[in-house]
């Protein structure tokens, strides 16, 4: 009995499925968090193992000083506060912080730089008292001069929220003051850490999208030894909008001159890691 076709089908044609198949699953960012902590905690023993205990195994200053159990105990009762709000528990409010994308491309960015810059500075993400009550997410610490450089926050765009205006509104009311305060500080002197809060910080936001969140945890998954093209372009935005924001510094001629300091020294990074 002969095989019959259906129309417009031959023998030994090949059947295009590709309308059939269902379009692959773009990953979540939340997938990538055991890397990103194994990371964090391998920053952590680096950072430790030279200046101390200095680091937490998420790459946060840990809170030492006099004034430490006061500062403890109003973060605990934030923490408490803000899950209340939301109506879970204190623990449960944790794990959906750090599975949320913001926290991630905090964590993500904090691994990246720590990769272009390690050298020179500690990259590090900034005491759980900073990040709540003087709104810095990460620092860098200069090896060479002892400074801390600057600070950062980032915000996650393309969410349908006004984010990068309120980071931008709060970078302006900080340059306004001179520049962030910090509680939980350091400086290196002698090559040794010493603990210090400061004030008059260079601080700077970042705002990165989902496809550049997504493209960066990749070249953090792929541990590629040089710089990846994504970080690379990530890095170049960092520097494009600490040009805007100097620039926006107005006539505050000291914050101006330490926020060109800070482009020097970071763009002299970027060379030297492309170099190696």
């Amino acid at each position: 009995m002969a095989i019959e076709y259906r129309p417009g089908l031959f023998p030994g044609q090949k059947i295009d499925l590709s309308p059939f198949e269902k379009p692959r699953r773009e990953p979540r960012p939340e997938s990538y968090l055991p890397l990103l902590r194994q990371e964090l905690e391998s920053l952590k023993r680096e950072i430790n193992r030279q200046y101390g205990d200095f680091l937490l195994p998420d790459g946060k200053i840990n809170l030492v000083g006099p004034e430490a159990e006061k500062h403890q105990e109003l973060v605990d009762a934030q923490e408490e506060g803000w899950s209340r709000e939301a109506r879970r528990t204190r623990a449960d409010w944790l794990r959906e912080r750090d599975r949320n994308p913001a926290e991630i491309a905090e964590m993500a960015l904090t691994v990246v730089f720590h990769k272009i810059l390690g050298e020179r500075f500690i990259v590090c993400r900034a005491s759980k008292y900073d990040d709540y009550n003087n709104g810095l997410d990460q620092l860098l610490i200069d090896k060479e001069s002892g400074d801390v450089l600057c600070g950062f926050d980032e915000v996650l765009s393309g969410s349908g929220q006004d984010g990068g205006l309120k980071k931008e509104g709060k970078m302006k009311r900080i340059r306004e003051k001179g520049g962030a305060s910090l509680e939980y500080g350091a400086a290196i002197e002698q090559g040794k850490l010493v603990r210090q809060s400061l004030k008059n910080v260079p601080a700077f936001y970042l705002a990165l999208d989902k496809k550049e969140l997504l493209a960066l945890l990749e070249a953090i998954k792929a541990d590629e030894e040089k710089v990846s093209p994504a970080e690379a372009v990530i890095f170049g935005k960092l520097l494009i909008s600490l040009e805007e924001q100097a620039a926006a510094a107005g006539g505050n001629w000291a914050l101006k001159a330490k926020t060109n300091l800070v482009l020097e020294k970071l763009k002299d990074s970027l060379v030297s890691r492309a170099a190696a």
